[in-house]
């Protein structure tokens, strides 16, 4: 057999399993494309019954309700058909039953009633009447015995035609609605010429006689199984090509491969197949060892110059000092960096003793230590375990220095091989930092709040003294020190005692970049139950180039002080409940006076003033000496009655209670100016909400104007004045009182004597308002308060924070 031969059945019989997947695939996708062919003929054929049902099950439905009262008031039935005309068109009829009962006549019009007589339900049927195809359909009037009578409607066949128009089916398929007679009552598309005789499918129509036939053309039926049989046949071809392409390229490569063994040369044919490549190798081993051998001998050489090169370079470019001494402690080697930290040049040191780089006190013992070390069996040790090493420069100085020391033979010779660093920087740096720690540590101890410091990893790296007494700890060394600590010690909500997790914690969310300030927590111990409500500062620790290197916390121990913040607001709830509660009973007080001066004294004084009058007629002539007394006993009267009015007035104006806040408001503005003398307009027209107002808002806004103009008064020296009330959405009004006069010192609001202002404040957070005085020195002073319509204040009665 030949290679080409074998590799082609090779590589079918590898491809025998893919082909047939491929033509089972085929197969199967027939089958589907002709069952979802089938299953949308049957849904559309579905869909088209179901519109005719919905058309004629509309207009029978609509018939039924033309029947009820045709017994007891047939008189109706021609204003009801006009309404069924409208709405559906075609005709509508109350025909006898009895007179179509006779036999005969092919009329489909009488036929239909007669069926429906008949059955006592409703018919449908299909016929010619004069206007050309029709649909008639009869609906029975219900009577105890025998129907006598029929509601007939008429429906153009174009109707029928519309509703199967509504079901989208392709081009080339058509649809028929025939009844049980066999008789087409309407057509949707033209047959296709290679159409089966007999449709592919039909759907039953549930209100008439009537089915919906589909018909398909036959090539669809096999015209996927055509495309399918094509696509498969056109695959093993395609396989085929391949199948042979792939036989001959691999014969060829073989034979190439082949025959590469026995070349010189290997070729990339059998560089590529590995048989062939360790072939190939072993025989050029053979024919090459007495090569090999001087290579490696050549190449031996190179890298023993290579190796001394780069010790002799990593020597020269490393950072601390080298230097090498022999078994007489004389310099031999020493590398830049050790004659820089000497302060002298690589040849001033070769061949020097190395006592010129120890200060003259140590170099008796060192010089000892050197030898004891040479003898000894350790080859490597540190120098200068506790003790300060000191190493000395060219100029004299002397310098802190770490060092290192190791010993070989070499040719029997002792080599001493010492690691200088210069480490003044690093000391200096050392002193700094510690000097700086202790500052901390100092300033962390002077401080009242609990402070943390952490690592990136959430270590504690420093806690100061208040951290034990925050955390109600016994000594500080029982403070955690990691994250986990606190999770086991502490339990941490927020302030609706909701758990906080531990991602949302004060530290966590520093370590994360977050800043935050006064972040409330309450914290309950887990051993004894105990709890308290820290306010935590935070903030991530950033290093030069911005990477979160720890976080620092500040919290501090807030409840007591939550305790009597809570325990002011509800003092401040009782004393503005109790100033609302005194305006009220004021206000019944004031009431109570002025309805007395009305009901009283004013009737005393007008009964005075009618006696006066009387006593004055009763006299005869020339008693004017009597006359002149009785007339300034009048005028006094008068006086005394206009005074007492002003006095109801301003005790409790009856205009509030009678025509309400807006005439009450315009009043007090002109009577503020007849007796001041200050112009003062009044301007409630954007005020359209204001008689939702609740009666307590009112006399509110009424007190505050009063008191707001009577300031002027006193203190504005004004020439205007004016009274704003308008909407102030949503649901509260604005009232603004306002001057030119000389405006108030900002020193005026704080005196003690300013009792308007209070009262006027105190008023407004009663009411659930709010207050607001804008004042310059010289443009005048304008007072805005906003209030409620309801006039009821929020509880600020604040609940204390309570353990979850």
């Amino acid at each position: 057999m030949r290679l080409k031969t074998f590799i082609l059945g090779l590589v079918w019989l590898c491809l025998l399993p893919v082909l047939m997947l491929a033509v089972a695939l085929g197969v199967d996708h027939v089958r589907d494309e002709q069952a979802d062919s089938e299953r949308h003929a049957s849904l559309s054929a579905r869909s088209a019954a179901n519109a005719v049902d919905r058309g004629l099950a509309s207009r029978i439905g609509a018939l039924q309700l033309l029947v009820p009262g045709l017994m007891d008031e047939p008189s109706r039935f021609k204003a009801r058909g006009q309404h069924y005309r409208a709405a559906f068109g075609g005709d509508v009829a109350l025909v006898d039953a009895l007179s179509a009962s006779g036999g005969g006549v092919a009329d489909p019009a009488i036929e239909v009633v007669r069926l429906a007589a008949d059955s006592n339900r409703p018919v449908v049927t299909v016929g010619r009447g004069s206007a050309g195809a029709m649909v008639f359909i009869a609906v029975p009037v219900d009577t105890d015995g025998p129907v006598d009578r029929v509601v007939r409607a008429t429906v153009p066949i174009e109707r029928v035609v519309a509703a199967l128009g509504g079901v989208m089916i392709p081009d080339s398929w058509s649809m028929v609605l025939r009844d049980d007679r066999g008789i087409e009552v309407a057509r949707v598309g033209t047959p296709p010429h290679d159409a089966d005789d007999s449709p592919s499918v039909g759907a039953r129509s549930g209100v008439a006689p009537w089915t919906v036939l589909l018909y398909r053309p036959s090539s669809e039926h096999w015209g996927a199984a055509w495309e399918a049989s094509l696509w498969i046949a056109l695959l093993v071809l395609a396989t085929a090509a391949i199948a042979w392409a792939i036989a001959v390229y691999g014969s060829r490569r073989l034979q190439a491969a082949m025959g590469a063994v026995t070349e010189p040369v290997v070729t990339k044919s059998a560089a590529r197949i590995a048989e062939f490549r360790a072939v190939r190798k072993l025989l050029d081993d053979a024919a090459s060892s007495e090569a090999t051998m001087r290579d490696r001998a050549h190449r031996s050489e190179i890298d023993l110059e290579m190796r001394e090169r780069q010790l002799r370079g990593i020597v020269e470019g490393a950072s601390d000092g080298i230097v090498a001494v022999d078994d007489s402690q004389t310099i031999v080697l020493a590398n830049p960096a050790a004659a820089h930290i000497f302060g002298y040049s690589v040849p001033e040191l070769i061949g020097r003793p190395l006592e010129l780089l120890i200060p003259a006190r140590f170099r008796t013992v060192h010089a000892q230590q050197v030898r004891d070390f040479g003898v000894a069996r350790v080859t490597a040790r540190p120098m200068g375990t506790g003790l300060e090493v000191k190493g000395l420069r060219a100029d004299g100085s002397e310098f802190a220095i770490e060092a290192s020391i190791s010993h070989v033979h070499v040719d029997g010779q002792g080599l001493f091989t010492v690691m200088v660093r210069d480490v003044t920087e690093q000391r200096r740096a050392q002193a700094e930092a510690t000097a700086s720690r202790n500052i901390l540590r100092a300033a962390l101890a002077s401080m009242s709040d609990a402070v943390l410091i952490t690592d990136a990893q959430g270590q504690i790296v420093e806690a100061n003294d208040a951290c034990r007494a925050f955390l109600r700890l016994q000594d500080k060394s029982q403070c955690p020190r990691t994250l986990a600590e606190f999770e086991t010690l502490l339990d941490v909500f927020d302030a609706n005692g909701r758990p906080v997790p531990p991602s949302q914690c004060a530290v966590p969310r520093a370590l994360s970049g977050e800043v935050g300030s006064t972040v409330e927590f309450r914290l309950v111990r887990k051993d004894s139950g105990e709890s308290w409500i820290g306010s935590h500062n935070f903030a991530p620790i950033r290093n030069a180039e911005g990477q979160i290197v720890g976080a620092v916390l500040a919290a501090r121990d807030v409840t007591d002080l939550k305790r009597m913040h809570d325990e002011l607001a509800a003092s401040q709830a009782d004393l503005r409940r109790l100033v609302a509660m005194q305006d009220q009973v004021q206000e019944a007080e004031r009431k109570r006076i002025a309805r007395e001066l009305h009901d009283d004294l004013q009737q005393t004084l007008a009964a005075i003033l009618i006696e006066g009058g009387a006593a004055r007629q009763a006299l005869r002539p020339g008693s004017e000496a009597a006359r002149v007394p009785l007339q300034h006993i009048d005028e006094l009267a008068g006086a005394a009655i206009a005074s007492t009015r002003r006095i109801v007035n301003d005790l409790r104006p009856r205009m509030l209670e009678d025509l309400g806040l807006v005439p009450a408001l315009e009043a007090l503005a002109h009577r503020f100016e007849e007796h001041s003398g200050i112009a003062c307009r009044f301007d409630g027209s954007a005020a359209s909400s204001v008689s939702l107002a609740a009666p307590s808002v009112g006399t509110c806004l009424y007190r505050v104007a009063q008191e707001a103009l009577n300031n002027v008064s006193k203190h504005a020296h004004a020439r205007r004045a004016w009274i704003e009330l308008a909407d102030a959405a949503p649901a509260r009004l604005r009232l603004r009182v306002g001057d030119d006069g000389q405006g108030m010192q900002p020193s005026a609001r704080r005196k003690p004597q300013a009792l308007g202002l209070v009262g006027m404040s105190e008023r407004m957070r009663a009411m659930g308002g709010a207050i607001r005085i804008d004042t310059t020195v010289g443009a005048g002073t304008v007072v805005e308060v906003e209030v409620p319509l309801t006039g009821q204040a929020p509880d600020v009665r604040a609940a204390a924070v309570s353990p979850p």
